[in-house]
């Protein structure tokens, strides 16, 4: 994480920008280091309003301890490096324009935490009631994206990656992003628009100039499209996102997560028994499963499938088909031989499509695979700025 941070610093710095919008921030664990740790005003854009809550708590429990430890040593008054982080509930709409974007941060409620209270827990404040040394730092009543900006997203899942390069690659108050992807199976592609697993969203009170989308997450540059069999189906996409180096990991321990295999090509079996037609569907995670008994696992399965959670197994069929287990391990193990292969081409793609806009980026192996299963960053900067190489700290 602590190298993510720098390497978002260091295009800052590159790019003559001290603002940054974390779109997709969560808990607003990297959104606080930029602001509180590396100076730099920051605005984390979250879909989840719990977790934009959860993050003004922790900056409020942030400034809380400081002020504590500075109580404790009677040292000077608390400074830190920069302002406070302003965290925004909002979703990110990929059919919608970056203007609409744009507007989307700026009409949005910022909550933060208020400095100036007494020791103790911080209480939230909204957009109208910042500070006014918040609003010297930027974090006023001005919208987020109308000076110069870099753009990140930590883990932006699915065709949220590809919407922040569209938006980066036509916005002209962004100077840099940092993008790192995940969750590849829910892009969305002309053959799959709707893949399983995709968050329904909200209802937007802002009117957005939409238009139908003939804009997919895969594939997004032109010449990737021109190639015959540049398809990737669900499956292919999905094991895009496990890492080798991990797996390798699971199997020398003989790890109990690799029953899970085994328990989803059996249930496929069976799904495909009951419903002919049906191939290969998106059953999304299940808490544990490879702690419980398969009847179990099915019975939470079946419905995200559409099927019955009561429909009736052929038990000793069932038995035989999970005595292969080591048998589905090995195909499996074949299988994730391509996933550096296919992540690379959805990641060159976008490579591509920046450098179709006239934009100049990199690829850079920030992550050690195994504690993350992403291995690459696309770190993009415009070319209208100096060539520069940005290097690992």
């Amino acid at each position: 994480m602590l190298t993510k941070q720098l390497l978002v610093k260091q295009l800052c710095d590159l790019t003559d920008c001290n603002s940054v919008v974390d779109v997709g921030s969560g808990q607003g664990h990297l959104t606080r280091f930029l602001s509180f740790g590396l100076g730099l005003s920051v605005t984390g854009i979250e879909a989840d309003p719990t977790l934009v809550s959860m993050a003004s708590k922790y900056d409020g429990q942030l400034l809380w301890t400081l002020e504590k430890e500075r109580q404790r040593k009677n040292g000077p008054q608390l400074s830190t490096s920069g302002p406070s982080p302003c965290h925004v509930a909002g979703w990110v709409n990929p059919k919608a324009s970056w203007e609409d974007f744009v507007k989307q941060v700026g009409n949005s409620k910022c909550v933060c935490e208020d400095q100036t209270a007494p020791a103790g827990p911080s209480k939230k404040r909204q957009w109208g009631s910042i500070s006014e040394a918040d609003q010297q730092h930027g974090h006023g009543d001005q919208p987020v994206l109308t000076a110069e900006s870099e753009c990140l997203g930590l883990h932006a899942c699915g065709d949220l990656s590809a919407t922040l390069l569209r938006h980066f690659s036509s916005c002209p108050h962004v100077r840099g992003i940092t993008s790192v992807a995940c969750c590849y199976m829910k892009i969305t592609t002309s053959e799959n628009p709707n893949p399983p697993g995709l968050i329904a969203p909200p209802l937007s009170p802002l009117p957005t100039n939409e238009t139908s989308h003939s804009e997919f997450g895969y594939p997004m540059s032109s010449w990737v499209q021109g190639l015959p069999g540049h398809q990737l189906s669900y499956k292919v996409r999905e094991g895009a996102c496990h890492a080798m180096e991990d797996y390798m990991h699971r199997l020398r321990e003989e790890s109990g997560l690799l029953r899970m295999h085994c328990y989803r090509a059996t249930l496929e079996t069976v799904i495909r028994e009951a419903k002919p037609e049906l191939r290969r569907p998106g059953v999304q995670a299940i808490k544990k499963a490879h702690l419980l008994p398969f009847t179990e696992y099915a019975r939470l399965g079946l419905p995200r499938v559409g099927l019955p959670p009561d429909l009736p197994l052929d038990t000793c069929r069932v038995e035989a088909m999970l005595r292969q287990e080591g048998r589905v391990v090995v195909y499996f193990s074949l299988a994730l031989l391509l996933a550096p292969v296919v992540e690379t081409l959805v990641l060159l793609d976008r490579m591509l499509y920046l450098q179709e806009k006239g934009i100049q980026g990199q690829l850079v192996p920030l992550f050690d695979p195994a504690f993350s299963p992403l291995v690459l960053v696309a770190l993009k900067q415009p070319t209208r700025d100096k060539e520069t190489v940005c290097t690992l700290p």
